[in-house]
């Protein structure tokens, strides 16, 4: 997402408005790409009310002023996912069939390799389109044809991502794509959709150390997550690794315990977080909150994309 911000940098001064008008193209492209993902399936009509429906999302719409990734991130899904379609429905009794499927097998893997630079969970993208295509398209016919896509698919993903887990291996010790997963969930553990991370992280800080958190209440009765890397335990171990792999220990650890400690909170908190992916979020008064402030732009209440 940063080489792509760098590269509107470049192209004109006043970049923050080039970057909405590329975002209304990416909603333009989004909408197509619907369309075409249903067509060989429904009608027309049909279709075109699936692109209206992508391309005129109140959500995404509010998401095209702001300066995320999201837009970007969604912009790279529907379009594997249209590809995706495409190689299921390409014969194999053809050199033209073959070709057309892998260069459609080649296209999800290298847009499923740089998404995972926009968003680390778009590795999915050269996880689950081979699983997909094997089950859609595995058939008498064409059953070298979809095992070749499927392979195609998670190579090419697997070699766009590894040079950067390779560089993160010399840099921290971890072959790992993202380092701050467990420092990202004890984070959502803190907010209180989940509300199982207090300040009673016993393993992570010392009797003083939660006192004074609890005399501070920064955020009410949940850790100020962003301490957590200031603990004893986060210095000590910081000593002998990297402090980003100090932190996902530490993180890991406080996560461990504040699920052996709260197991039924952690629970009601993946409930919420499941409602909240099927739209009953508002019901909840913080993402009430968020999604009043991330349609503002929908309701008139514009700022200027740079400041958001």
């Amino acid at each position: 997402f940063s080489v792509f911000l760098a590269l509107l940098m470049l192209a004109a001064p006043d970049w923050p408005r080039l970057l909405v008008v590329v975002h209304a193209a990416m909603g333009i492209i989004g909408g197509l790409c619907a369309y075409g993902i249903l067509r060989p399936f429904v009608s027309r009509g049909w279709a075109t009310a699936g692109m209206l429906i992508v391309g005129c999302s109140p959500l995404a719409m509010a998401y095209r002023q702001l300066l995320l990734s999201e837009t970007l991130a969604a912009t790279i899904v529907l379009l594997a996912a249209l590809l995706m379609v495409r190689a299921t429905l390409t014969r194999a009794n053809s050199v033209r069939g073959w070709i057309a499927g892998l260069m459609a097998a080649i296209g999800i893997g290298l847009l499923g390799g740089a998404g995972a630079y926009v968003r680390v969970n778009l590795q999915l993208l050269f996880v689950l389109p081979p699983l997909v295509i094997l089950l859609a398209a595995f058939r008498p016919g064409r059953r070298v044809l979809t095992l070749t896509q499927s392979a195609l698919i998670a190579a090419v993903g697997i070699a766009c991502v590894l040079p950067w887990m390779r560089y993160n291996e010399a840099r921290t010790g971890e072959r790992v794509m993202l380092i701050g997963k467990d420092y990202q969930r004890f984070e959502e553990a803190s907010q209180p959709t989940y509300r199982y991370a207090d300040v009673n992280q016993t393993a992570v800080f010392d009797p003083n150390m939660v006192a004074e958190l609890r005399r501070l209440s920064v955020v009410g009765p949940y850790i100020p997550w962003i301490l957590i890397q200031r603990s004893p335990l986060a210095l000590e171990l910081g000593a002998d690794v990297h402090p980003a792999i100090a932190r996902e220990r530490v993180c890991r650890i406080a996560i461990d315990e504040a699920i052996a400690r709260r197991p039924t909170e952690r629970l009601t908190g993946k409930l919420a977080s499941f409602a909240i992916q099927l739209g009953f979020g508002n019901a909840l008064p913080q993402i009430r909150n968020e999604n009043a402030y991330w349609t503002r732009p929908i309701r008139g209440v514009l700022e200027g994309i740079a400041w958001n």
